[in-house]
C-alpha cells in the first residue's frame, strides 16, 4: 500500500465535501451517520488515549512548527486562537514574517 501511494505521483491537496456515498471514517449506529464525539471519546479512553491531551499536544507541536496565520488556515482556526497556541509553544515567528515581507517586495 505504501509503495502504491508513493508511485501514485505527487499528492494534490483539495478540500471539498465528501460525496454523498462516502463512508464515514468513524461510523455511528445509523447508516451514513458519523460516530458522535462523546462515543468516540469514550472509545479512545478505553484504549488509554485522552483525546483532549492528545489534541492539545498536537496543537502545541504544530504551533511550534508553523506560523500562526498558516496554522489558522490549515486548521480553520481564528488567527488569534492560533497565536495563543503559538505563545504556548513559545515560538517567535518575527524573523519568518520579516523574511516573508522581504520576499514579497522582491
Amino acid at each position: 500500500m505504501i509503495c502504491a501511494q508513493r508511485d501514485a505521483g505527487p499528492a494534490r491537496i483539495t478540500y471539498r465535501q465528501p460525496s454523498q456515498d462516502a463512508r464515514p471514517l468513524f461510523p455511528g449506529r445509523r447508516h451514513g451517520q458519523h460516530l458522535g464525539a462523546e462515543a468516540l471519546t469514550r472509545r479512545l479512553r478505553q484504549h488509554g488515549i485522552e483525546p483532549r491531551q492528545a489534541r492539545n499536544q498536537a496543537l502545541v507541536t504544530w504551533a511550534a512548527e508553523l506560523p500562526a496565520p498558516v496554522l489558522a488556515d490549515i486548521l480553520g482556526l481564528h488567527v488569534t486562537t492560533a497565536e495563543q497556541w503559538a505563545q504556548r509553544a513559545r515560538r517567535d515567528w518575527t524573523s519568518y514574517i520579516a523574511e516573508r515581507a522581504g520576499d514579497m517586495r522582491a
